[in-house]
C-alpha cells in the first residue's frame, strides 16, 4: 500500500516521483501504472561502456524476476543518443523489458540523474530503496532484488 503522506523525492526513503515517457515503440509508460509492484529503473546511453555491459545482466534478471513481481524498465537519455543506436542495441541484446526515452530530460530532472548508469530500486509500496551510481554486478543486483521483493529494507 502506498503511503500518501510520505513525501515524493529522488532519494532513498521517499516516494518515487511519477513520470510518463514514451517507449521505443511509441507507447506511453507511466511509473504509477506499476503501483503495487517492485520496479528497477536503469538510466543509460548507448555510448556508456558500463551501461552496455550491464544491460544483458538486466535482461537476464528481467526474465527471471518478472514472474516474482518485479518490473525492470530502462530509461535512455535520448537527448544524448540517437534512435538508430538505441534500437540497434536493443535488437543486438534482445532486450525485452520496456525501453523508455527521456525526451527533454524529464526523468533526469525528476530523479537528479546525471551519471550513467544510474539504477533506482523502488519497492512495491512506491518507496525508493536504493539508488546506485555506476554499474552493478549480477550478484549485487540479485541481492538488492531479493531484498526488495522480501520487503527487507
Amino acid at each position: 500500500m502506498i503511503d500518501p503522506n510520505l513525501p515524493v523525492g529522488p532519494q532513498v526513503g521517499l516516494r518515487a516521483p511519477d513520470f510518463s515517457l514514451q517507449t521505443l515503440d511509441g507507447k506511453t509508460f507511466r511509473l504509477s501504472e506499476l503501483a503495487g509492484q517492485a520496479v528497477l529503473i536503469n538510466y543509460w546511453t548507448t555510448w556508456c561502456i558500463p551501461c552496455k555491459a550491464e544491460l544483458p545482466i538486466l535482461e537476464k534478471l528481467h526474465q527471471e524476476y518478472q514472474q516474482k513481481g518485479l518490473m525492470i524498465v530502462s530509461v535512455n537519455a535520448i537527448d544524448q543518443d540517437s534512435m538508430d543506436k538505441v534500437q540497434g542495441l536493443v535488437d543486438e541484446l534482445s532486450m525485452t523489458f520496456p525501453v523508455l526515452l527521456d525526451q527533454g530530460g524529464q526523468f533526469a530532472n525528476l530523479y537528479k540523474a546525471m551519471f550513467f548508469p544510474t539504477t533506482v530500486l523502488v519497492d512495491a509500496s512506491g518507496v525508493i530503496r536504493e539508488i546506485n551510481l555506476g554499474d552493478s554486478t549480477e550478484d549485487e543486483l540479485r541481492l538488492s532484488l531479493e531484498k526488495v521483493l522480501a520487503g527487507g529494507f
